[in-house]
């Protein structure tokens, strides 16, 4: 959908009152908020967290909203939770300030294997598709075994030299060291764990886990699904790894009224490329009812 077109609806949604009765939902019906960031820009970043901020939301950290979930408890409403998917190296100087300077817990969900060779698996794809006539769908190539997606990644790896895109090692270690951070388990390659065996599976978390919990020093107790996919299969992984939550990118409010399967988190997504009229109808949940 076009940037215009999807300005024209953001617009649309606000005037016609849509994200003022979902803002209101959330401020009234025990709801907690949570919504994820991939690579925002500085600028986008800071705008959605001054709209929270003027909109006398508070925020909470993964450990807080699990004790709340864990514990049954209960919360003045408002509260809403931030997370940031993968590990860009941009987060560190367009979102590591803000948060600093606000003093507001986020996590982190950071993929090994991209830390380690400073590039993720998608922009390979991307890159390729750009310089060559014969394009490889993205999509399709999710829904391919992952042996069979791995293996169409390495021929064009070898063919493509990109920039370091992602944190170091070195720096996930020093921004673990900030107050407000959390670091968060992502796997290791970022697959699409439904598309794993449990082999593949197992190592995506259980190394993970153990490679992030010797690069800070601490458990790592928090997942985000790659992709947002699952099947299930994960629980019982995550549960022998520790994980206490586990985040999707199911676009719904955190409802403290009804049971909560602390493996399915809901989230609703920012987009990075959008609008901030856009992500200001995705932070409250409007955009999700009327685009699939």
């Amino acid at each position: 959908m076009k940037k215009i077109i999807r300005q024209l609806i953001a617009k649309t949604l606000i005037f016609f009152g849509l994200v003022d009765r979902q803002y209101r939902r959330s401020r009234n019906e025990n709801l907690i908020t949570s919504i994820y960031f991939h690579n925002p820009s500085k600028e986008l970043f800071e705008s959605c967290i001054d709209w929270l901020i003027d909109k006398k939301y508070y925020f909470i950290s993964t450990e807080q909203l699990y004790s709340i979930i864990n514990q049954n408890e209960n919360i003045k409403n408002g509260a809403v939770c931030i997370t940031v998917d993968d590990g860009y190296k941009e987060n560190i100087q367009n979102i590591l300030p803000i948060i600093k300077k606000h003093k507001i817990p986020i996590t982190i969900f950071v993929a090994i294997e991209p830390c380690e060779n400073g590039v993720f698996w998608w922009s390979y794809i991307s890159k390729y598709n750009k310089q060559s006539r014969r394009k490889i769908s993205l999509k399709k190539l999710k829904k391919f075994s992952n042996y069979q997606r791995v293996k169409v990644l390495n021929e064009i790896k070898a063919k493509i030299d990109l920039p370091r895109e992602a944190m170091t090692k070195e720096d996930v270690i020093e921004i673990s060291q900030i107050e407000e951070v959390t670091i968060g388990n992502h796997t290791v390659n970022h697959p699409i764990t439904t598309k794993c065996d449990l082999q593949e599976l197992s190592y995506e978390i259980s190394e993970a886990s153990n490679e992030l919990n010797s690069w800070i020093g601490d458990d790592v107790s928090f997942f985000s699904y790659p992709n947002g996919d699952y099947d299930g299969r994960e629980e019982t992984l995550l549960r022998e790894n520790k994980m206490k939550l586990a985040f999707t990118t199911n676009p719904n409010f955190i409802n403290l009224n009804s049971a909560i399967n602390k493996f399915e988190v809901p989230r609703f997504s920012i987009n990075d490329n959008g609008s901030f009229e856009e992500n200001i109808c995705k932070m409250v949940g409007a955009w999700q009812k009327i685009i699939k």
